[in-house]
């Protein structure tokens, strides 16, 4: 538009300078006509002008609307007076509906992320507020996960004891590891299955109950 106005402007200016001759100097129709004539451009410059101004205006919202959006403020843009018509209508149009379904999806994940949080924290809860200590393997018989009981037996925080493998950690005699092993193997249940375990240099007698579960993950562990 500038750059269209800056090319009409020395047009307009000798359009004018005629037109204004015209009336001046030229008969009572010619002089009218100029005046129709000089009133349109007066009319379509000022159009343009008000039109550039409003492109302006949309242009420096969507603007102000990025630099939100980089402090992590996803909002449409208000533009005063509406959005106009045109190429420019249709972006300002576009990036509302990109900021509307960009703040939809992380307001939604954003819940999913309290939602697994919170469970997190109530199972956590659950696992420590267990009378034993509980410990959950992998298939490669890897420790993954343990509560407070389990770091209190052994003498070890839950960091030392991920990925321990649990026939080092508890340190079975051969008929220990022979029924562990089977278990493990066939994947059998284990009821109240009395074990000793050595611990700190001393035998100690334990109840051991051993359950299974598959989780599908991407890697098959």
């Amino acid at each position: 538009l500038l750059a269209a106005a800056a090319m009409l402007a020395p047009v307009g200016i000798y359009f004018s300078t005629n037109l204004y001759y015209s009336i001046s100097h030229g008969t009572q129709e010619e002089s009218g006509l100029a005046f129709l004539l000089l009133t349109a451009l007066v009319e379509t410059l000022i159009a343009l002008l008000f039109l550039h101004l409003r492109h302006r205006t949309v242009i420096a919202a969507i603007h102000k609307g990025i630099l939100h959006a980089q402090e992590g403020i996803l909002e449409p843009v208000l533009v005063p007076g509406g959005v106009p018509g045109g190429f420019i209508g249709k972006f300002a149009a576009d990036y509302n509906s990109l900021m509307t379904d960009l703040s939809t999806m992380f307001k939604e994940m954003e819940g999913c992320q309290i939602h697994i949080i919170e469970d997190r924290n109530r199972n956590n809860a659950i696992l420590n507020s267990l009378q034993g200590a509980l410990i959950c393997v992998d298939s490669s018989n890897n420790i993954n996960l343990s509560n407070k009981q389990a770091e209190v037996l052994f003498g070890l925080s839950q960091g030392e004891l991920l990925g321990k493998n649990i026939f080092e950690l508890l340190q079975l005699d051969e008929e220990g590891r022979d029924v562990m092993g089977d278990a493990f193997l066939y994947k059998q249940k284990l009821g109240n299955k009395e074990l000793f375990l050595r611990l700190d240099g001393d035998i100690r007698y334990f109840t051991l109950n051993l359950s299974f579960f598959h989780i599908n993950k991407p890697n098959n562990e």
